[in-house]
């Protein structure tokens, strides 16, 4: 099933299922993943989107039981914390060498990507130790299907799925109205989490309507690959300055061309951000309130779950 709460099942059990299903397709890269990495990769976004889907109905939950659910996933996400880190320089560079690989010298690529190479490998544990971690992931995948009690039904009305989402929405455009005034990576790095869960949470409401949800939720995607790509820019460059067995030419080259890029990406992000995030949270409460309120089942025959103004 597809990460989308469908218009004929109960919204509870919508959530309930997508984050299930999550938890399942995420264990089925393991235990012995044929790539480690895509493995590693799928395992950190699906405990992402078991997190968002929870993060949606936060206030049905209860404030307790929702931390408790949203730090499991996270610290399971954790585990492969080292291993994602080592191969992500490898990554970024291939990004550089996309969009620059002809402008500088095609040994400077090789030279830098060789030197990253090793340093992953000093880095990454032998393989039993990886097995260890993934064996690690997959009894905690196992053990929180099994402890979490499924919601069932539906709200009596959609006021608390408002709240989360103007929750969701207002975090994003505070965000984005500090990086406006004192742009920091850090910053970039932040905004781009909110604007994650707020894709997420939209991908899971696209039924309620497809036409207007899905372009936003393209732009939303385009947002947050800009902001991933410049987070990503900023974790290499401290690796070049100290990466070993490279010449300063290639070092100074690389550094340039990764600060040149971060800048285009920022450039990119904050008008985009700025359409995407022009609404006052109010405003865009309201307007999400008004599709929820006519999400139909069938044409001509609306739901029953109604917002008590």
């Amino acid at each position: 099933m597809s990460y989308t709460i469908n218009a004929h099942e109960p919204f509870f059990a919508g959530v309930s299922r997508v984050a299930d299903s999550q938890v399942k397709k995420g264990l089925e890269s393991l235990p012995q993943p044929s790539d480690p990495e895509e493995a590693i990769h799928d395992i950190r976004k699906r405990c992402k989107k078991i997190r968002a889907a929870w993060r949606l109905v936060r206030d049905d939950l209860g404030d307790k039981e929702y931390q408790k659910r949203n730090r499991y996933y996270r610290d399971t996400a954790r585990i492969l914390s080292d291993l994602r880190d080592a191969t992500a320089t490898l990554e970024t560079l291939e990004m550089l060498k996309d969009r620059f690989g002809d402008v500088i010298y095609k040994s400077a690529f090789q030279e830098v990507q060789a030197a990253l190479k090793d340093r992953r490998d000093q880095i990454l544990p032998d393989p039993g130790q990886q097995e260890k971690l993934f064996k690690q992931v997959q009894q905690r995948l196992e053990k929180g299907h099994k402890k979490v009690n499924p919601l069932t039904g539906s709200p009596k009305n959609w006021k608390n799925t408002i709240k989360s989402l103007r929750r969701t929405y207002a975090r994003a455009r505070d965000w984005q109205r500090t990086l406006r005034k004192k742009p920091t990576a850090g910053g970039i790095h932040q905004w781009r989490k909110r604007t994650k869960y707020l894709r997420y949470q939209l991908r899971l409401l696209k039924e309620v309507w497809k036409p207007m949800i899905n372009p936003w939720r393209k732009e939303l995607n385009k947002l947050s690959d800009l902001q991933g790509d410049h987070h990503d820019l900023h974790e290499l460059k401290p690796v070049l300055r100290s990466l070993k067995g490279v010449s300063e030419e290639s070092r100074r080259a690389l550094l340039g061309l990764a600060a040149q890029h971060q800048q285009y990406c920022f450039s990119m992000a904050m008008p985009l951000g700025e359409r995407l995030y022009a609404e006052k949270p109010k405003a865009f409460a309201k307007r999400l309130r008004v599709y929820l309120n006519n999400w139909e089942a069938e044409p001509g025959e609306p739901l029953s779950v109604r917002v008590a103004f």
